[in-house]
């Protein structure tokens, strides 16, 4: 594939985490936002609404322990 892994999360984001990912995805996704330097409390909104996005969305405490 041609596009970049920026380009993967972003879409990812958008799309929320996949059935049976979720964990993985978020961890993906969070590592990310980390990695090009988002700061803590934006990581965390980003995160909700990511979250949000999913399918279901995973538990707080379960989002907490990904955190």
């Amino acid at each position: 594939s041609s596009r970049t892994y920026g380009a993967e999360m972003w879409e990812l984001f958008n799309q929320g985490a996949r059935k049976g990912n979720r964990n993985n995805d978020t961890n993906r996704i969070l590592h990310y936002w980390r990695k090009i330097g988002i700061d803590n409390n934006h990581c965390m909104d980003l995160l909700r609404t990511f979250n949000n996005r999913t399918s279901p969305p995973l538990p707080d405490d379960e989002l907490a322990t990904i955190w």
